[in-house]
Parts: C-alpha cells; sequence; structure tokens
C-alpha cells in the first residue's frame, strides 16, 4: 500500500484544475484514495451524461455525446501513480468521471460553448480551468476544447468535459498517436532523432490543417469503430494484468484460458464492427449516385420541355 500524496506543484496549464483534497477524510493509502474517487464519479459521471443530452437534442445530427463511462481502476491508479515524475500524487486525477462532444461542423463550436455556459450552473457544475485551443491552436496545428468541472452537489469532486471536432480527432487517433508511438522509441543520443522529429512534425502540421477544410460524412461511423478498437484493447490489457497477479493459482490459470477464449472473440466483434462500417457507407454512396443521377435526369427533362416549348 502507498501512502497519498497531496503535493499539488505540477499544475500548469495543461494539466487542469488538481482533484479537491477534501474528499479523502480519513482515507491514508493511494489505492483507497482512487477507490473513493471512482466511487464519488459514478453518480456524477450519470449526470453529466444526462446535462448533455441536452446538446444532442438542441445540435441534432451535428454532434455525437461520447460516454467513456467512469475511468478503470487500473488506468486511474496508472495516473495517480505517476511512474514517470514524483510518486502517488493523487489529485492527479482528476478526470474520474469525463466525456466529450464530437461536432462534425467546426462553425458550430461557439454555439455549443455558449450553451454549455448556460447548462453547468443548471445543473450544479462550475466551470474551472479551460484550455480551448480552437482559438490557440497548437504548433502543429492540433485544436479542442477541454475544461475541468466541479460538482457542487458532490463533495466538489473534479472531472473533465471535452469538445472535439471530428476530422481533427480521427487524425489525432491514426496518424497523431502513430507519431506519438514513433516518438516514444527515438534515442536521443541518436544524431537523426531531431530530423526524424520535424519531418513528423511537419507531416502533424499538414494534415491537422488539411482536417480543418474536410467535410466527411462518415467520421462519425469511423470515431466510433477506432472507439471500439481502444475500448477492446484496454479491457484486454486491464484484463491481463489482473490475471497475471492470479497466475500462480490453479484459479488463475483457469481465468487466463478464458481470457484467451474472449480475447478471440473480441477480434470477430472487431472485424464484424468494421464490415458494417463499411457496408454503411457503400450504401451511404449508392444512395448519393442515384440521388445526383436522378437529379442530372430532372434536370435534363426540364431543359428538353424548355426547347419543345421555344420551338
Amino acid at each position: 500500500m502507498s501512502a497519498i500524496n497531496l503535493d499539488t506543484t505540477w499544475v500548469d496549464e495543461y494539466s487542469g484544475d488538481p482533484q479537491t483534497s477534501q474528499i479523502f477524510g480519513k482515507t491514508k493509502t493511494l489505492e483507497e484514495g482512487v477507490k473513493h474517487i471512482l466511487k464519488l464519479s459514478g453518480s456524477t459521471q450519470t449526470k453529466l451524461i444526462r446535462m448533455l443530452e441536452n446538446v444532442k437534442t438542441k445540435f441534432g445530427k451535428s454532434v455525437i455525446i461520447f460516454n467513456p463511462g467512469v475511468k478503470s481502476y487500473e488506468s486511474a491508479l496508472r495516473k495517480a501513480e505517476n511512474a514517470t515524475g514524483v510518486p502517488n500524487q493523487i489529485l492527479r486525477l482528476n478526470d474520474g468521471y469525463r466525456a466529450s462532444i464530437l461536432s462534425e461542423d467546426i462553425h458550430i463550436i461557439p454555439e455549443i460553448l455558449t450553451y454549455l455556459d448556460q447548462l453547468l450552473p443548471a445543473h450544479h457544475f462550475e466551470k474551472m480551468s479551460v484550455l480551448n485551443t480552437f482559438e490557440k491552436p497548437w504548433p502543429n496545428g492540433y485544436r479542442d476544447y477541454n475544461c475541468r468541472l466541479k460538482d457542487l452537489e458532490n463533495h466538489g469532486i473534479v472531472g473533465e468535459l471535452q469538445i472535439h471536432f471530428c476530422p481533427i480527432k480521427f487524425f489525432s487517433q491514426t496518424v497523431g498517436h502513430l507519431s506519438y508511438e514513433i516518438l516514444r522509441t527515438l534515442d536521443p543520443n541518436d544524431p537523426n532523432t531531431e530530423n526524424v522529429k520535424k519531418a513528423l512534425q511537419t507531416i502533424a502540421t499538414a494534415g491537422y490543417n488539411s482536417a480543418l477544410e474536410i467535410k466527411d460524412e462518415c467520421c462519425f461511423d469511423k470515431i466510433n469503430e477506432l472507439k471500439q478498437k481502444y475500448e477492446i484493447k484496454e479491457n484486454e490489457e486491464n484484463e491481463f494484468n489482473r490475471l497475471q497477479s492470479l497466475n500462480s493459482s490453479g484459479l488463475g490459470k483457469k481465468k487466463l484460458w478464458g481470457y484467451k477464449k474472449r480475447k478471440t472473440v473480441y477480434k470477430k466483434r472487431e472485424r464484424k464492427g468494421r464490415k458494417e462500417t463499411r457496408e454503411k457507407k457503400e450504401t451511404r454512396e449508392k444512395k448519393e449516385t442515384r440521388e445526383k443521377k436522378e437529379t442530372r435526369e430532372k434536370k435534363e427533362t426540364r431543359e428538353k420541355k424548355k426547347n419543345t416549348f421555344k420551338k
């Protein structure tokens, strides 16, 4: 068991506000603190999604609401343990409850923000720190909106709300994520590292700037497919880590066999999801082609009638 560290010197404009320290009471260990945050986050997660349903009602098909649910214990503990810095900083766990709004139209995002400013007080949320890179983009062109919320009806617990423009989010989760993975493997002592970094930066900048001009009617479907893929991967990692701790017992070995069997099922579901997305796209394209053909035929018919009338 690890002792709780309530340090807040790590806070900056990118990290967001720390979790409130007042919720811990007599909690002494990191593991107990993480469980307590996640337990409190449950009711606020429900309330947050209920509030965001109003956004969906107002903006209709232009937006989708992502409800990832309360952060998993394994993921929350990893964040609080902070293996790459000062350990056991539990106040880093400021996204126990979270949600995001995804828009296919970048021009309505200011309207969404204005509407949220009306909704938050009505649902007893306080808006805390805001990082709005739609107004001030990152050097590589990436844009999103990220703010911390405080639930005034639930011990002031802190969570996260994000807003994304769909094409930028999709580019970030595909090419952007791949660039990040490459950067993690680079050797800082290699003389070619800086050249690789510059090349990746150039690709990212071009991609994010191009994404601003894209109108992709399949973007929501693509994001949903990626979301399912990442959820399956996260579930597999959490399950594998849990079973590793049990593997010394016969029960652990039996569950590990079941895990491998479920992993096969997950892969089949993933393939099925890709197939369904592809079929939806093909159906939409066929419909658009048919509509264009009908429009063209109607236009030609009108032209023939006009020519006949003139004669």
